[in-house]
C-alpha cells in the first residue's frame, strides 16, 4: 500500500520527491495559510460540510478511505466515522503534522490512520487501494488538475468525491474571481504582515455580518474568515473548470460523474468506477 521505508517523523511518512516549481509554490503558500490559521484549523470548521458527509455516507463504512489534501485534518473525525479499516491522509504542506497530532488526541477506539507528506500529483499508493477517496478545496488550487485527478482515480476502486469552490455561492465566486487581487498583491510586493492585517479586518466585519445567523462564537467566525481571506489572496491560483471536462477526464480512467451537490461554499462532484 505505502512503502514503509520512507522517512518517518512526528507520526508522518515523508515522500517529498517532487521538485516541480509550481507544486513547491503551492506548498509554500499553504504552509503560510495554515500558519496564519493555526489557532482555528485544528477544529472541524464551521460544519459547512455536514450535509455533504451525510450525502457521501451512502454505502459506508468503507474499508479504506483516502483524504487527498487533508490539510490539518478538518474532515478527519467525519471521515473516520465513515471508515471501517484505515484512513490515509495525504498533504504536501506542513499542516499534515497538525492532522497527525489531532488523530492522537481523539478518543479510542478509532480506525487506524496513516499520514503521508506528499504531493497529490505523485501519490505513493498502489492502484485501487481506496474504497473512497475524498478531496475538498484542493484540486482547484493545484497547477495540474488533470494529473491530480488521474492519481486519485488510479488509487481508487470505488467512489471519489471532489469539492470545488461553487460558482453558485458568494464565497465560492470570491475564490474563483480573486485573480485580480492576487496579481495586485504580487505586483506591489505587498508584505505578508500587511496581507494578514487586511485579512483580519475583512474577517472581522464578515464575522459581524455572519454572527446574526450563526451559532458559532464570534472569535471562531473571525479566525476562520481571516484564514479564508488569506487563503484567497495568497493561493497561487484558484480555478474551477466545467463539470463536463472533469467528467471527460473521469471517463478516461473508467469513472463516471454520478451526482453533484452544493453546500454554503462548495460544489461536490461524486464519481464512481464503471462496472465491467
Amino acid at each position: 500500500m505505502c512503502q514503509t521505508h520512507f522517512p518517518f517523523k512526528d507520526g508522518v511518512y515523508h515522500f517529498d520527491a517532487q521538485k516541480d516549481e509550481k507544486i513547491l509554490a503551492v506548498k509554500k503558500a499553504y504552509d503560510e495559510i495554515w500558519q496564519v490559521g493555526k489557532d482555528h484549523w485544528s477544529d472541524d470548521g464551521l460544519g459547512q460540510e455536514t450535509e455533504i458527509y451525510d450525502w457521501a455516507q451512502i454505502g459506508c463504512p468503507f474499508p479504506i478511505v483516502v483524504d487527498a489534501g487533508c490539510g490539518v485534518g478538518r474532515q478527519l473525525s467525519h471521515l473516520l466515522s465513515m471508515t471501517s479499516g484505515l484512513i490515509i491522509n495525504v498533504d504536501v504542506s506542513e499542516a499534515i503534522y497538525i492532522a497527525a497530532l489531532k488523530y492522537t488526541q481523539l478518543p479510542n477506539p478509532k480506525p487506524q490512520a496513516l499520514f503521508i507528506k506528499s504531493p497529490i500529483e505523485n501519490l505513493p499508493l498502489a492502484n485501487g487501494v481506496a474504497d473512497l477517496s475524498w478531496s475538498s478545496g484542493v484540486i482547484s488550487v493545484v497547477p495540474d488538475q488533470k494529473r491530480c485527478l488521474s492519481e486519485i482515480f488510479r488509487i481508487t476502486k470505488g467512489r471519489v468525491i471532489i469539492g470545488f469552490p461553487s460558482e453558485q455561492r458568494l464565497v465560492g465566486r470570491i475564490y474563483l474571481q480573486s485573480e485580480i487581487f492576487r496579481q495586485a498583491i504580487q505586483a506591489l510586493k505587498t508584505p505578508k504582515v500587511l496581507i494578514e492585517w487586511l485579512c483580519s479586518l475583512l474577517g472581522f466585519f464578515s464575522a459581524l455580518a455572519m454572527k446574526i445567523k450563526s451559532e458559532h462564537s464570534f472569535c471562531c467566525l473571525w479566525t476562520t474568515l481571516k484564514s479564508t481571506f488569506f487563503d484567497i489572496l495568497v493561493a497561487p491560483t484558484v480555478k474551477k473548470l466545467r463539470n463536463e471536462i472533469y467528467a471527460g477526464w473521469a471517463q478516461e480512467k473508467s469513472f463516471s460523474l454520478k451526482q453533484t451537490k452544493h453546500n454554503q461554499v462548495s460544489e461536490y462532484l461524486l464519481f464512481e468506477r464503471n462496472s465491467h
